[in-house]
C-alpha cells in the first residue's frame, strides 16, 4: 500500500512565519515607492531642471539655426528685473513672435533684450541666463545657459 502524502494547505506555523516577511517586504516597497514619487513630482528635482535646461538650449538652437539659414534677425527678450519662465523670439523682418515656456525653471538675465544680427551672425551682446526653481522668487540653481556673441548655445552645471 502507498502512503500518498495530500498536503493541500499551510501550516499555522508556516503563516506566521510567511505573513510578517509579506507584510515587511509590502512596507518597504511602500516607502520606496512614495520616495520615488515624491522626486518625481519636487519641482526642484535635478532631474528635472537638468531636462528642462536641455530643451530650452536646444530651442535656442533651433532659433539661432533658422535665423542663419533664413538670414533673418530677431530679439531675445529674457526676464531682466525678475526672472521669467518665458523665453521669447521676435522675428525683426516679418515681426512674427516665438515663445517657449519652462514649466519648472524660470530664467534670469542682465539684461531684458538681446539683438541677434544676420549680416554680422552676431548675438549683442552676449548673455549668460540663470536658471531658477519654479517661478524664479531668486532661488537658483546650479544650472545656466549662455550664448555667445557668435551664437553658439551652452549650458553649465556649476561643479
Amino acid at each position: 500500500m502507498k502512503y500518498i502524502n495530500k498536503k493541500s494547505a499551510f501550516t499555522l506555523a508556516e503563516l506566521l512565519i510567511a505573513i510578517p516577511v509579506i507584510l515587511a517586504l509590502l512596507s518597504v516597497s511602500f516607502a520606496t515607492g512614495t520616495s520615488l514619487i515624491g522626486r518625481l513630482t519636487d519641482p526642484h528635482a535635478d532631474f528635472r531642471v537638468a531636462m528642462e535646461v536641455d530643451l530650452a538650449s536646444e530651442w535656442l538652437n533651433s532659433i539661432i539655426k533658422r535665423a542663419l539659414t533664413s538670414n533673418r534677425d530677431f530679439t531675445l527678450t529674457v526676464g531682466s528685473r525678475a526672472p521669467s519662465s518665458r523665453l521669447k523670439i521676435k522675428w525683426k523682418d516679418t515681426n512674427e513672435n516665438e515663445e517657449w515656456v519652462a514649466n519648472n525653471i524660470s530664467f534670469g538675465a542682465t539684461l531684458p533684450r538681446y539683438n541677434y544680427s544676420s549680416r554680422f551672425q552676431t548675438l549683442t551682446p552676449a548673455v549668460t541666463m540663470r536658471v531658477c526653481y519654479g517661478d524664479g522668487k531668486y532661488d537658483y540653481t546650479d544650472w545656466s545657459i549662455s550664448i555667445s556673441g557668435y551664437g553658439l548655445v551652452k549650458t553649465h552645471l556649476k561643479p
